[in-house]
Formats: structure tokens, C-alpha cells, sequence
């Protein structure tokens, strides 16, 4: 049996969208990330009490959290979904950081950079879980990268 190699040409967008076949009839409307812990308690203390997180369910070692919008479900090593513990990384937009971010190491939690302006459009900081999971929290700057209030 003899391959022949594929010639790849351009397609009008009309042929790429019969390529890809039918839009599902579902909508989405949320997602949640899910985070692995090592410590169910240990980390629901860490978001609901320093980042502010309210609990929507618990159901075992599986506990859904929400901030306004945004979804975070952290589950302890024993589910049969795990996956590496502090692997995980979650990115929040937010209407603004500088206050949060002051709030945040008023608690004493520690981010691992002050807030600030980013040449991809946003302004932002990260603070790492109990477990080293990545919880990011950004909003659009103006584009001007002097802006640095937080310095």
C-alpha cells in the first residue's frame, strides 16, 4: 500500500463551513473550572474566606463555588476524574483589580506580582491556592502601559 502525499489548497469560507457541518442546537451559558486539592476544608477556607467565594453545593468531595458569574468546582485527590493536584490555573475578567489586589494582601495573601498593565490589553495579578493552583484576576487596561497605581 503506497501513501500519496494530501495537497492542501485555500477553501472559500462556504466549503469550510460544510467541512464543519451543522451548528449544535444547544447553548451554553456557563462553564466552571474544576480544581484538584489536596485539602477539601483547607481550600474552601482560602476561597470563601480570603477570596471572597460563596458555596453552592457540596455533594461529597465535589463542592461548587460562585463569585457573582464565575463558576470554580475544587474537588479532593480520591475523584475518579482527578487530575494532578496544583495543575490547575483559572483566569477571572473583572471590572478592576487594584482594590481586590489591596484587599487581598490586607488578608496577607500573597500574589505573586502586584497588579499591572500587560501589552495584551489587561491588567492583572495572580495569587496561587493552598495547593499551588493559578487563580488570576485581570481587567482591560487602556492600553497605556505607564498606568501602574498599584507600584
Amino acid at each position: 500500500m503506497s501513501l500519496k502525499p494530501i495537497r492542501i489548497t485555500s477553501t472559500p469560507q462556504s466549503d469550510l463551513r460544510k467541512l464543519q457541518g451543522p451548528r449544535p442546537c444547544m447553548k451554553a451559558h456557563a462553564a466552571a473550572t474544576v480544581l484538584m486539592v489536596t485539602d477539601l476544608e483547607r481550600s474552601l477556607r482560602f476561597y470563601m474566606d480570603a477570596l471572597g467565594f460563596e458555596q453552592e453545593f457540596r455533594f461529597g468531595i465535589y463542592v461548587g463555588l460562585k463569585y457573582g458569574p464565575v463558576q470554580i468546582h475544587l474537588t479532593q485527590s480520591g475523584n475518579p476524574d482527578a487530575q494532578p493536584v496544583g495543575a490547575g490555573s483559572v483566569y477571572l475578567f473583572c471590572d478592576e483589580v487594584d482594590t481586590y489586589y489591596r484587599a487581598l494582601t490586607a488578608k496577607g495573601i500573597q500574589a505573586e506580582a502586584p497588579p499591572r498593565d500587560y501589552d495584551y490589553g489587561m491588567r492583572d495579578f495572580c495569587v496561587l491556592d493552598p495547593d499551588g493552583n493559578r487563580v488570576g484576576f485581570g481587567t482591560e487596561n487602556s492600553g497605556d502601559l505607564s498606568h501602574n497605581p498599584s507600584s
